[in-house]
């Protein structure tokens, strides 16, 4: 799996066209600010997504397919589920689709800390390596003190 993807890899992954990706993206970042810290600026100012941002867009679709509803509604639904409560008829309930979100919530949760666990390994490894070189190293050689007045000669000693 990729670390970051590019609207135009999103649109091939997903089958969208990229007016319709930035249109559904531009619904999420808005609604519940669902992207917030899943957007990146690549090289030359390009946006770049994180695989979360697939997951997202794969749960609207079925919401904006429902009838009567379009992708407005249907990232407000999202946004509602992954806080945790359930938005019907413009009033906050908590229900199926509370806990729903709060399932995703901690699979999500789970993932950031199987990554945080792995960095963690891989940094206590490059740690061990480091400390392994820095004990085969020889000691440094005491510099010498340099007196500073060395252009002067005794007196009486002439060159």
């Amino acid at each position: 799996m990729r670390a970051m993807y590019t609207r135009q890899e999103l649109s091939k992954i997903l089958g969208l066209s990229y007016k319709q990706l930035r249109t559904r993206l531009a619904h999420l970042a808005q609604e519940g600010n669902l992207l917030e810290g899943q957007v990146v600026k690549g090289s030359n100012g390009r946006l770049e997504y994180k695989p979360v941002v697939i997951e997202l867009l794969r749960n609207l679709e079925p919401l904006a397919q429902a009838p009567g509803k379009g992708n407005r509604e249907a990232a407000q639904e999202l946004a509602a589920d992954i806080h945790g409560n359930k938005v019907a008829d413009g009033q906050g309930e908590t229900g199926k689709a509370g806990n729903q979100g709060n399932e995703w919530a901690s699979v999500l949760i789970e993932e950031l800390r199987g990554r945080i666990r792995d960095l963690q390994h891989e940094r206590d490894t490059w740690k061990d390596l480091a400390l392994n070189y820095q004990a085969q190293l020889p000691a440094p050689k005491p510099q010498h003190q340099r007196r500073w007045l060395f252009w002067r000669r005794p007196a009486g000693v002439e060159a």
